[in-house]
């Protein structure tokens, strides 16, 4: 199942120039973009309680990333241009053994989990949005599994999703 719904979505590119610009944007520049979009939105704040709000997304998006990390060393996963040796990846790898979970998947869908649990509803859409974008784009490309950036997203969103939560209890706020 993994491989046919990989096939299906990895025949996106190949097929003219535009588009395999247009995943390659979304997989490799657009995480870039949304990072550096955020870091300028949290600095933008005049209240501190907003900007360490901020931070404290990145922590946990940073934390769940790391967790993942560690999963991968413990899990062995090929990337499917190791597997399958039909397709050849927009980008090449340096590492090609790490592929479960996706560390973009999780980095993002804990961002939008952690706004989720702040009660931020606009920017946990905004971020979930780009963290399912940047996830297929992935798979388009061909250095990712389906079940890897599902795995990536569900993790990551439930671990952010669980600590914007936890601090949204520990830091009430009366106008929120």
């Amino acid at each position: 199942m993994d491989q046919k719904l990989f096939l299906i979505i990895n025949s996106l590119s190949g097929q003219t120039i535009w588009l395999d610009k247009l995943i390659y944007f979304c997989a490799v520049y657009l995480p870039w973009i949304t990072v550096a979009f955020l870091i300028i939105l949290i600095l933008s704040k005049r209240k501190w309680l907003e900007i360490f709000k901020g931070l404290f997304i990145f922590f946990s998006a940073g934390l769940a990333w790391f967790l993942a990390g560690l999963f991968k060393y413990i899990y062995f996963s090929p990337r499917p241009f190791m597997e399958l040796f039909v397709n050849k990846p927009l980008f090449t790898m340096e590492v090609w053994w790490d592929s479960f979970p996706s560390g973009h998947a999780v980095f993002f869908a804990a961002l939008a989990g952690s706004a989720f649990g702040l009660k931020q509803k606009k920017w946990g859409l905004y971020l979930s949005t780009m963290a399912i974008i940047i996830a297929l784009a992935r798979v388009a490309a061909g250095v990712h599994w389906p079940s890897d950036v599902v795995v990536g997203l569900l993790f990551g969103g439930a671990v952010g999703f669980l600590l914007g939560h936890f601090f949204k209890r520990v830091f009430p706020k009366k106008d929120n």
